[in-house]
C-alpha cells in the first residue's frame, strides 16, 4: 500500500497521467463528437503538452533555485552565536568542576557523587 502511494504520490507520475488522459480526451472528443475540429485535434494534443513541458520546466527551474540557494547557506561559514553558545558552556561547565572538591571532576560531571568519591579516595 506504502508504495502505491510512494508511485502516485509522485508529482511526474500524475502530471504524466493527467497529460495523457487530456490527449486521450482531446484525440477522441475531436474525432468522433466534434469532426469539423478535426483538423485541430493535433494542434490541441500539442498545447496539452507544450503546458505540460512549460509546467514541469517551471518547477525544475524553481527547484534548482532552491538548491543552489540551500547549498550557498551551507556553504557560507557558521555563525558566531554557535561560538558564543559553545564559550559559555565551557565557562560553565569549568565553574561547575570548579565548585568540588579539587582531582574529582567526575562529580561536577554526574558520574557519581561526593560519598563514592571519598570512599573510593580512603582505599
Amino acid at each position: 500500500m506504502a508504495t502505491i502511494r510512494k508511485i502516485f504520490g509522485n508529482w511526474w507520475v500524475l502530471a504524466v497521467g493527467a497529460a495523457l488522459l487530456a490527449t486521450l480526451i482531446v484525440f477522441l472528443v475531436c474525432g468522433l463528437f466534434v469532426s469539423s475540429l478535426l483538423f485541430l485535434r493535433w494542434w490541441l494534443i500539442g498545447l496539452v503538452w507544450l503546458v505540460f513541458g512549460g509546467v514541469a520546466s517551471w518547477r525544475w527551474w524553481k527547484q534548482r533555485k532552491a538548491d543552489a540557494a540551500l547549498t550557498e547557506a551551507i556553504a557560507k561559514p557558521a555563525d558566531l552565536e554557535g561560538e558564543a553558545m559553545a564559550a559559555k558552556m565551557r565557562t560553565a561547565l569549568d565553574l561547575r568542576i570548579a565548585a568540588f572538591p579539587a582531582g574529582h571532576p567526575e562529580i561536577a560531571l554526574g558520574q557519581g557523587n561526593l560519598a563514592t568519591v571519598l570512599i573510593k579516595a580512603k582505599k
